[in-house]
């Protein structure tokens, strides 16, 4: 059968077409072309996720470490790497070519991906039209999409859509064909959709297996074709599919699944998945209507409304521009062969129902009215897919197909069978297309960077970890978390664990570990020229001294502060602080400054620094919200004060604690101290009149979580930019 699929005529077509979309690539981005060893296509913390990715995939699989769990990232409770886009297919299929280079690798797969979008797309029209010319037409539109495109830009899970339009052209033929025949479609549309997940990751297989089971529904809500839908040899069909994908794809998807249905996955499934958060990622009505982002010519022209709607989230989950050219030629196909054209008006109709968001925006308004999307949130397990717009793929493909339809239909009517006019006219059509989407070329590249003392660091002995500073994302850059993607780059060279790093999604546990080490806090709210204000005097020696503890109980060696980050005053104010608690760095450089952490006797630390959380650290970037005059986030909840990890077993650690408190209105203060899971005492710190004391000697057993102090307070509101019923808490000392 599959010899019969791939004849040499077959094969010729397809390597003439794959050709012609990979030359078409590589004019487009010209500039990593020019240098493809050293250059990517843009600067952002995703390009650096996946390039480690690729590298992660080989050193696991080298070190027969477990592929889908690393404590390189995220030290020391490590990262289950089932939550981020792994593409561990494309991680294999990298490996010779990470023997050039890593950026080398990440480009090869880049350009494979628009040869294989382009190809898959090509077939799936070709199968609904018949017609090569028109076929080739839809796999460009597809192919160079702005989605594709504008995804491109470090999504790498998004390379590969060409295996969605894959799979459903074989699950359609697997309906449509009989007998062995039929059969044998079901174990190739198996195939397709495990390369859509291992080569993507679970949201395009979940957008996939959406888009073939709405068409199973046009089936059999079909008179005419119901038959085919609802026969037991189909059932056979499905079940072999169902199958094959599941012995394939056992050893990717069961570690996704067992890490979906573990302690604790819901919290981190769907971080950043609140309303308003998809709201940030939703396509815009105008999107559809308005140039790319991206695109080198008419970005420069945009109006002020225009930026208003890619400004929001970062704008790569908002680029939904279908073009003009390809408008046209679908409304044609539409309007001339609605009989062939109505399942993917149905389909494109649905997506865009979900692509939306949870309200409808038009330009900067936003409406109240609800789409799909709202009852896609609802449904628990499957409603892990934050960003809306990454449901536009599937609009893209309808697009496509629609266009080749359109084209096969005005071919038709205009008897165009001269190959030198057919072709005149194609090539019209593909320069008018690319203008639009992406502009020509695409001069967006970067060079990542291995500083040379993380190099010499590689060498040094031991099993030591690393702080890159700033650790957190910056909520009002482009790129926010773009070094936390650069300190992931960092480990394929050194082999050794940091704290923090760019993960897809994180817990609470592993953000907790940054947002309590007062250092990291400190260094954010000075990035990016952010003021550090507070309501009373930080003690600094004191968080230094803490800082000092914690990162000694993390085994830190080296705390690295990218100098890039800091703008002017903000970089010596950083350098001061860390001066002051490591001495002088013991490298620095044009990019990085680079300090020892010294010894310290085994003491007790805050775990978590109750002291403040300055803005603009929120949990998510996307909710940013500034108030004016306000310099701090309160304490909400509570704050864990941790013993030695190391001590005598069954013992105990004499501790004294201190703190003082702050209370706006000034009233009493209500705070429960625990040790361990048991209720110790409530105390009530009298606010009235301003700061309060508090101290108190205890004894807790060594190796475990000690001491916790929860805050019982009033709501935080906001009026007038001052905040009222907050909690600070400040000079907190353990002895």
């Amino acid at each position: 059968m599959l010899i019969k699929m791939l004849t040499k005529k077959t094969c010729y077509e397809y390597s003439i077409v794959g050709l012609i979309y990979l030359f078409v690539a590589f004019a487009l981005f010209l500039p990593i072309i020019s240098n493809p060893v050293k250059t990517t296509l843009g600067a952002t913390y995703d390009v650096y996720q996946n390039m480690w990715n690729y590298w992660w995939v080989g050193y696991s699989l080298s070190n027969h470490l477990n592929l889908y769990y690393t404590k390189l990232l995220q030290w020391p409770v490590g990262a289950n790497l089932a939550y981020m886009t792994l593409q561990p297919i494309t991680g294999i299929l990298s490996l010779p070519f990470q023997a050039v280079s890593l950026p080398f690798a990440y480009n090869v797969m880049f350009f494979l991906g628009f040869l294989i979008s382009g190809i898959g797309a090509y077939a799936l029209a070709k199968y609904i039209t018949n017609d090569k010319y028109a076929a080739f037409l839809g796999g460009f539109v597809f192919t160079f999409s702005a989605f594709h495109i504008a995804q491109s830009y470090g999504h790498g899970q998004w390379f590969f859509i060409g295996w969605i339009a894959l799979f459903i052209y074989f699950f359609m033929k697997m309906i449509e064909t009989q007998g062995n025949e039929r059969y044998f479609m079901a174990m190739i549309s198996g195939v397709m959709f495990v390369l859509v997940v291992l080569m993507g990751d679970v949201e395009p297989g979940l957008i996939a297996l959406m888009t073939v089971l709405a068409i199973l529904a046009a089936y059999i809500l079909s008179k005419a074709e119901r038959k085919k839908a609802l026969s037991k040899e189909f059932a056979y069909a499905f079940a072999i599919m169902v199958l094959t994908a599941a012995i394939l794809g056992s050893w990717g998807f069961y570690p996704i699944f067992k890490a979906a249905l573990s302690n604790g996955a819901s919290s981190t499934i769907s971080e950043m998945n609140s309303i308003q958060n998809n709201m940030a990622w939703s396509d815009n009505l105008l999107s559809f209507f308005l140039p790319s982002y991206y695109n080198s010519i008419f970005n420069g022209l945009a109006s002020h409304e225009y930026y208003s709607i890619y400004s929001m989230g970062g704008p790569q989950d908002r680029i939904a521009y279908i073009g003009y050219t390809a408008l046209g030629l679908a409304l044609y196909g539409a309007y001339r062969s609605f009989k062939k054209s109505k399942l993917w008006i149905a389909i494109g109709i649905l997506f865009l129902l979900l692509a939306l968001g949870p309200f409808v925006e038009i330009g900067p308004f936003s409406t109240p009215i609800p789409t799909l999307y709202l009852i896609y949130h609802a449904i628990p397990l499957i409603n892990f897919i934050r960003e809306p717009g990454r449901f536009d793929v599937i609009i893209e493909l309808a697009i496509a197909m629609l266009t080749a339809i359109g084209f096969a239909s005005l071919r038709e009517k205009m008897k165009w069978h001269d190959k030198k006019s057919l072709y005149t006219v194609m090539a019209i059509f593909c320069t008018l297309y690319m203008i639009e989407s992406a502009g020509i070329p695409i001069n967006s590249t970067y060079t990542p960077h291995i500083p040379q003392f993380i190099k010499a660091e590689s060498m040094y002995p031991g099993n030591f970890s690393t702080l890159v500073l700033p650790a957190l994302p910056q909520p009002n850059n482009e790129s926010p978390a773009e070094y936390m993607g650069q300190a992931d780059y960092y480990t394929t060279v050194l082999h050794k664990p940091i704290l923090g790093g760019y993960i897809s999604r994180e817990n609470a546990t592993q953000e907790g570990i940054l947002v309590n080490l007062p250092i990291v806090l400190y260094a954010t709210s000075l990035q990016y020229g952010e003021q550090y204000i507070t309501p009373v005097k930080e003690n600094l020696t004191v968080m230094g001294l803490q800082a000092l503890l914690q990162l000694k109980n993390y085994n830190t060696y080296y705390v690295i502060l990218e100098n890039k980050a800091f703008p002017g005053a903000e970089f010596y104010q950083i350098y001061g602080l860390l001066s002051s608690m490591f001495s002088k760095p013991v490298y620095q450089s044009q990019n990085i400054t680079v300090f020892f952490v010294p010894n310290l006797q085994n003491q007790s630390y805050i775990a978590n620094y109750t002291g403040f959380f300055p803005l603009p650290i929120m949990e998510s970037w996307a909710t940013v919200m500034t108030q004016e005059g306000v310099g701090w986030l309160p304490i909400n909840g509570q704050g864990i004060i941790e013993t030695p990890y190391k001590g005598p077993q069954n013992s105990t650690y004499n501790m004294h604690i201190s703190f003082e408190a702050l209370s706006q209105p000034y009233s009493k203060l209500y705070i429960e101290i625990a040790i361990g899971n048991t209720l110790y005492k409530t105390i009530y710190l009298n606010t009235s009149s301003g700061l309060s004391s508090y101290h108190e000697n205890v004894s807790v057993p060594y190796n475990q979580i000690g001491y916790t102090i929860a805050f019982i307070e009033p709501s935080i509101t906001y009026s007038n930019g001052i905040i009222s019923g907050a909690t600070f808490l400040y000079n907190i000392t353990v002895t």
